[in-house]
């Protein structure tokens, strides 16, 4: 289900923020992302208070920003990885990252390197953006079925393979202007199917 960093600030985190940062955390469990670990170049102490305040059960500390990309590029090896980061430093894991994700209100060069930038630096819209994305796939892997339905049924009469079964086709005759449409039927099924499979795969 792939991991999140967000990286770690350098000071304990206010009741306010616990309140905004542990919902988003919990909303992401709930989507099915077990494993949450927050990278910061702070000490590894620090690191560990401030994750376990917000629900995180892995904090990695001391961390410079090439440590950053090693540790993505290790967890890469195992699963997809989504980082979510606001500062230079994070610059250079979120291009590692499959999915990276900035904050709006971060640095110019993090948005840059983002594959996505939460305009309204709100955490629990990495949550939903998930859900959108995986609205999306759905809607695509449906269209992608109906697709392949239609032509493998529509291309094989286009070609004329109701003449073998004593119908007829005249849209096939004219657009292909066959002469024997039997004996160029199997061709033209083939070359249906060949183009049907290239688009589904596509």
């Amino acid at each position: 289900n792939g991991s999140l960093f967000k990286n770690a600030k350098a000071f304990p985190l206010g009741r306010e923020e616990i309140e905004i940062i542990t919902p988003a955390v919990r909303a992401l469990r709930d989507l099915g992302v077990q494993r949450m670990i927050m990278i910061s170049g702070d000490h590894q102490k620090a690191a560990q208070a401030i994750a376990g305040q917000v629900g995180l059960t892995e904090a990695w500390g001391d961390l410079m920003p090439e440590d950053k990309v090693d540790a993505i590029k290790r967890l890469r090896e195992e699963t997809k990885v989504a980082m979510v980061g606001d500062g230079v430093n994070d610059a250079p894991a979120l291009v590692q990252a499959n999915v990276g994700i900035a904050i709006g209100a971060g640095t110019d060069a993090a948005m840059e390197s983002a594959d996505l930038v939460l305009m309204n630096s709100r955490l629990s819209d990495v949550a939903r953006a998930l859900r959108l994305s995986r609205a999306m796939m759905r809607t695509i892997k449906q269209n992608l079925f109906w697709a392949f339905f239609y032509n493998s049924v529509g291309l094989p009469v286009a070609a004329g393979v109701l003449y073998a079964f004593g119908g007829w086709n005249d849209a096939a005759f004219v657009a292909a202007e066959v002469r024997n449409p039997q004996r160029n039927l199997p061709a033209a099924l083939l070359l249906g199917t060949l183009l049907i499979t290239l688009i589904y795969l596509a």
